[in-house]
C-alpha cells in the first residue's frame, strides 16, 4: 500500500534564516560582522562549541560558504522513486540506479518511521539529502548527510532536524548500535544500518526492520526476475543472462552451449544431445540434419563420412569399410561375402 504523504517542515531558508530559528537572534551578517559566538554572547544566548562547529558545518557542506541565499528544504516520509535516485546520489553515493544500494530508498520507503531531507539550491536544483527516522515515539534517529561537497557530515543534519522539530542539539547521543536492522548487500545499502557510520538519536528508540521479501518487491518494482537456477535476479536485457530453453530459465551467458543446428542457447545443467565429435544440439532431431545414426560404430557420425552396406542395410563410418569385388562398398561384417576367394594350388 502506497503511503501517504507526511511533510513535517518545509521552507525556503537561508543559513542566516536557520541560525536566527535555532538561537532566536538577529544574526548580523556581513564583511566585518561579527563572529556567531560574540553575537550570542552580546544577545545573552547559552551556546555550545558543538553547536558552533554544526552550524560551521551546515555553512560549508549545504550552503557553500553563501549566508544570505534561500535554498528550500522539505522533511518528509516520502523517499526518492527509483528514477529519481540518480539525481540525489551525491558524492559518489551507491544509493543510484544499478549500484549496489540501488534498493536502499525503496526499501527504507516501506517503513513507517523513514524520512528523508530533500535540500535544493536556489535554482532548485538537488544539492543535499539525508534519511533519517523519527519512531512511533517522535525519537529521532540520523547519520550523516551527503552533498556535492562530499559525505560524512554528522553535525548538519543533527542541526537542521532541531530547527526542523524544535529540538537541541544536546538532545543528540551517539548510539552506538544500527538504527535500521537490516544487512547492507543485495541491493541495500544504508548508513543508517552499518557498523562502520555514526549514528545519533534523540533517545531511546524503538527498533526498526523491514519487513521480509522487501528486496524481492524491490527488484520486481524494476521488471526483474528471478532465475531459480542463478538463484538471484537478472536483467533480462543483461547481456551476462541469456535464456535457455532446455532448463526453462537464464544461465550465465558465458557458460552457454549452442545448438550447432538451430542456434538455440543451451544450459550445461539441462539436457541436450551431444555426438561423438563433441558436437552439441538441442535435441537428436535437430542432431540429424547433420548427422546418423552409425550401427556398425553405435554412434552418430557426420552424414558426409556415412555409408550404408548394400547387403544389410547398416550405416557405418567410411573408414571402416571395404570394398568388394562387386565394385560395391560393404561394412566389416559383411565385406567376407564378398571378397575374391583365393584359388587353390
Amino acid at each position: 500500500m502506497a503511503k501517504t504523504e507526511k511533510v513535517d517542515y518545509k521552507g525556503q531558508f537561508s543559513y542566516k534564516d536557520l541560525v536566527e530559528k535555532y538561537f532566536g537572534i538577529e544574526l548580523i551578517i556581513g564583511e566585518n560582522s561579527p563572529k556567531l559566538s560574540k553575537q550570542l554572547s552580546k544577545a545573552g544566548k547559552n551556546y555550545t562549541n558543538e553547536e558552533l562547529q554544526a552550524f560551521q558545518e551546515l555553512l560549508n557542506a549545504v550552503f557553500d560558504e553563501n549566508k544570505e541565499e534561500s535554498f528550500r528544504f522539505l522533511f518528509t516520509n516520502i523517499l526518492p522513486d527509483y528514477d529519481e535516485l540518480d539525481d540525489w546520489a551525491f558524492d559518489g553515493s551507491c544509493n543510484s540506479q544499478g549500484e549496489c544500494g540501488q534498493a536502499t530508498s525503496y526499501v527504507l520507503n516501506t517503513l513507517d518511521e523513514a524520512r528523508y531531507c530533500y535540500i535544493y539550491d536556489t535554482w532548485e536544483d538537488p544539492t543535499a539529502r539525508f534519511y533519517y527516522v523519527q519512531d512511533c515515539n517522535g525519537v529521532l534517529g540520523v547519520a550523516d548527510l551527503y552533498c556535492e561537497n562530499g559525505h560524512g557530515y554528522y553535525l548538519a543534519p543533527q542541526i537542521l532536524l532541531c530547527v526542523a522539530y524544535g529540538k537541541r542539539l544536546a538532545d543528540f547521543v551517539k548510539y552506538e548500535d544500527k538504527i535500521v536492522y537490516m544487512a547492507n548487500d543485495s541491493g541495500y545499502w544504508s548508513n543508517l544500518s552499518a557498523d562502520s557510520y555514526s549514528h545519533y538519536v534523540t533517545g531511546e528508540i524503538e527498533p526498526i526492520e523491514p519487513y521480509d521479501g522487501v528486496i524481492d518487491d524491490f527488484n520486481e518494482s524494476i521488471g526483474k526476475l528471478y532465475s531459480e537456477n542463478l538463484e538471484q535476479y537478472i536483467d533480462e536485457d543483461d547481456d551476462n543472462f541469456v535464456y535457455c530453453s532446455n532448463i526453462e530459465d537464464y544461465e550465465w551467458s558465458d557458460e552457454v552451449y549452442i545448438c550447432d543446428h538451430c542456434g538455440e542457447c543451451l544450459s550445461p545443467r539441462g539436457e541436450y544431445f551431444e555426438v561423438s565429435d563433441g558436437t552439441i544440439f538441442c535435441s537428436e532431431d535437430c542432431a540429424s540434419h547433420q548427422y546418423i545414426y552409425a550401427d556398425y560404430e553405435s554412434e552418430y557420425i557426420d552424414r558426409d563420412y556415412a555409408c550404408s552396406c548394400p547387403d544389410c542395410g547398416c550405416v557405418f563410418h567410411d573408414e571402416n569399410g571395404s570394398w568388394g569385388e562387386d565394385g560395391e562398398y560393404y561394412c566389416p561384417d559383411c565385406i567376407e561375402d564378398h571378397e575374391e576367394e583365393d584359388e587353390e594350388d
